[in-house]
């Protein structure tokens, strides 16, 4: 009876350290795991935490450019960057219209803005005269 009770009571020690060690080894586990967690998301949001400066615009060709009456124009368009987000050319959107059949002054709007929310705009005009 005695031998028994020993077996026994080395059984449920043992059962018992190998729980303890699972736990632990659990705990590490989803500490490593927490610890990745906040690393990629500090990563992936701090452009939009810390980032404060407007991306910058650069109008191509002249800011102000004159086009004779009945004529095509062509916008020269504008580039784009931001020192978070890099090239963000494709975003910029145009604003304005211009018509060569009627003499006037237009005005071309480029706007943009980056992930954080910053926005910048830069303006080119179009002068429609006869000629």
């Amino acid at each position: 009876m005695i031998l028994r009770n020993r077996t026994y009571e080395k059984t449920y020690l043992y059962c018992k350290l190998y729980l303890i060690i699972k736990i632990e080894i659990m705990r590490q586990f989803i500490y490593l795991a927490l610890v990745t967690l906040i690393i990629a998301y500090s990563d992936d949001d701090s452009h939009s935490i810390n980032d404060k400066t407007a991306p910058a615009i650069t109008v191509l060709g002249d800011t102000t450019i004159s086009i004779n009456q009945n004529t095509t124009y062509i916008d020269a368009g504008a580039t784009t960057t931001d020192n978070v987000d890099g090239d963000l050319t494709s975003s910029i959107v145009v604003s304005g219209n211009t018509n060569v059949s009627v003499i006037a002054t237009y005005t071309i709007t480029y706007s943009v803005s980056d992930v954080a929310g910053n926005k910048a705009s830069a303006m080119g005009f179009a002068k429609t005269y006869i000629y």
